[in-house]
């Protein structure tokens, strides 16, 4: 968010190792991010793997499903309402390699 026209965006359910700021007097709607975001949190941070590990309990299950989020990057399939899915790119799925199902 950038510009002084950009206003009544909404940035939702972000998972962020730093404060999420707006620029040039841009005025978004912040809703459910987490900014405190720790590497430990991450399958591999230094590879770019960010895949959500367990120690991300601030990140996982905390917000209901977006209905236009109803995959995560990898095309996992999230929580379901009522269940609350995970906050950021991937839903938390200790299992599963795959999101199409192919193991």
């Amino acid at each position: 968010m950038r510009f002084a026209g950009t206003t009544g965006v909404e940035v939702a359910h972000n998972l962020t190792d730093a404060a999420i700021t707006a620029r040039n007097g841009a005025t978004p709607i912040l809703v459910e991010n987490e900014t405190g975001a720790l590497p430990a949190w991450f399958v591999n941070e230094a590879t770019a793997d960010l895949r959500l590990t367990p120690a991300a309990t601030a990140a996982i299950a905390r917000v209901p499903r977006r209905a236009d989020a109803a995959d995560d990057f990898s095309a996992l399939v999230r929580s379901a309402p009522p269940g609350l899915t995970a906050l950021g790119a991937h839903e938390f799925a200790p299992d599963r390699i795959f999101g199409n199902g192919f193991e």
